[in-house]
């Protein structure tokens, strides 16, 4: 997927003290690869940095399989999926070295490569090219399991509907171990652009300064992004080399939705409204930068080669307009399944295109789609996915002495406890192992959990009392 043949003089990286070309980053990519002589399995613990992605590309051009987890992960949950699934390699800042075992091999800047005493004991399945969290943020060992065809599908469509070419300038708002994240480095060194590494965050002056001083043309962000700017009263501001935002990582307000519709339509940028999971590479849909002020909290139509359809509770089709139905989606980018362990990652295409997306969905007269609810019990936070599940089950394990509940809507999760004791320690946990903003975390204190005849969780009624 990455060929930088044709254009090697072009700029591919800045960072805030170096500039790289597609030739510098190919030799960097050439001297890392030669550490690693056969098609096997590494963890690379990323940042937005020169080092993070000359792995990833390097694994990428040469069949190595990647997990893509946060540089900050923590220690145990990374210790979990190592014993899980045996990777030959770690890529990782030198910082935590220590934390793992091994042996260091190779260096890049602030990077070690460590070669861990597993030997390959698996098989990997030939198209298998990449694997993400499912969480994001609680190093489950549930892994999406993505393909070449997956990820140069997603790509193509990504660059095909947001018209990126090679003088297309993005700056990272985002972690590239994040499906949206990543598809932004994806589709920038496709078409050979230039990619701005970035770290710091939009409340930061060195974020605005990058992005004015290197000319960026496109950044993108979550909810959570879109709330900061807000109140950072982005609005004032005058980029007169910015030409398109877009937005995905759950639902928009409607009120920041209009407000930044507004303003790119005074300032002529793009705005787009994205949907999307790692399920299925990044992204499945998208609202037309036209329609951004018109239809609120809509995600739009499919990317190009895709297919959006809604299924009622027993399979069928739906065909009348402003019906709720589960939101299924087809195309070359539906992921080829889940990995639990490491026998997993031999197997091959499980969904075959086809992906039941687990939103209730409902499409109007012109055929535009609108998210409606969940089915399942997931929430996104500040972008991120994670399970209200794996959440309560690391929170049972760890504080045994409690009964413990996680409910919860997008960016604000509850959990309840049944010892009062334990509110502030609990919150302190969860914004430890996310390593997300403890704002999303609220902890309730309940003397007995609602349960039915069977014992059963009602998490209704404690959602009943949010």
């Amino acid at each position: 997927m990455f060929n930088f043949d044709k254009n090697k003089d072009n700029i591919a990286l800045i960072t805030e003290d170096s500039t790289l070309s597609y030739q510098d980053l190919q030799k960097l990519c050439d001297e890392f690869i030669s550490q690693i002589n056969n098609r096997c399995l590494i963890f690379i613990l990323c940042k937005n940095s020169v080092p993070s992605v000359t792995g990833y590309v390097a694994a990428i051009q040469n069949r190595v399989v990647p997990l893509l987890l946060a540089a900050d992960s923590d220690k145990s949950l990374v210790c979990n999926l190592i014993s899980k699934y045996h990777p030959n390699y770690l890529w990782l800042p030198k910082t935590r070295v220590q934390d793992f075992e091994g042996e260091a091999v190779y260096s890049l800047d602030d990077y070690v490569l460590v070669k861990t005493p597993y030997k390959k004991d698996y098989t990997l399945f030939s198209e298998l090219a990449l694997l993400l969290s499912t969480s994001g943020t609680t190093g489950s060992p549930k892994l999406v399991r993505l393909s070449y065809k997956n990820l140069l599908s997603n790509t193509k469509s990504i660059c095909e509907y947001l018209q990126i070419g090679s003088d297309s300038r993005a700056i990272t708002t985002l972690p590239m171990n994040y499906s949206f994240g990543l598809s932004i480095i994806n589709t920038h060194l496709y078409k050979q652009g230039t990619i701005i590494l970035n770290d710091h965050t939009v409340i930061q002056r060195e974020f605005w300064s990058m992005l004015e001083k290197y000319d960026a043309t496109t950044f993108s962000g979550v909810p959570y992004t879109f709330e900061i700017l807000d109140k950072l009263r982005f609005y004032r501001k005058v980029l007169p080399n910015l030409k398109v935002i877009t937005q995905a990582g759950g639902k928009l307000q409607g009120t920041l939705q209009e407000k930044m519709a507004d303003y790119c339509h005074e300032h002529n940028i793009k705005f787009y409204v994205m949907y999307g999971q790692s399920e299925a590479t990044a992204r499945m849909g998208y609202l037309p930068y036209n329609l951004a002020k018109e239809k609120i909290n809509y995600i739009g139509i499919s990317i190009p080669n895709g297919k959006f359809s809604l299924e009622d509770d027993d399979g069928n089709l739906i065909t009348t307009p402003n019906t709720k139905g589960e939101l299924i989606y087809e195309g070359d980018n539906v992921s080829l399944g889940y990995a639990l362990n490491l026998d997993d990652l031999a197997k091959g295409d499980d969904n075959k295109g086809k992906l039941k997306t687990g939103d209730i969905a409902i499409f109007d007269e012109d055929h535009l789609f609108k998210i409606i609810g969940r089915k399942s019990r997931f929430l996104k936070i500040y972008g991120n996915r994670v399970g209200l599940d794996e959440i309560q089950t690391l929170l049972q394990e760890h504080f045994k002495s409690s009964e413990i509940a996680c409910v919860g809507t997008d960016d604000h999760l509850v959990t309840f406890v049944t010892k009062e004791a334990l509110l502030q320690n609990v919150k302190e946990f969860l914004a430890e192992i996310t390593k997300l903003n403890p704002k999303a975390f609220e902890v309730r204190f309940i003397k007995t959990l609602p349960r039915n005849s069977s014992g059963k969780l009602q998490y209704k009624m404690l959602n009943q009392i949010l």
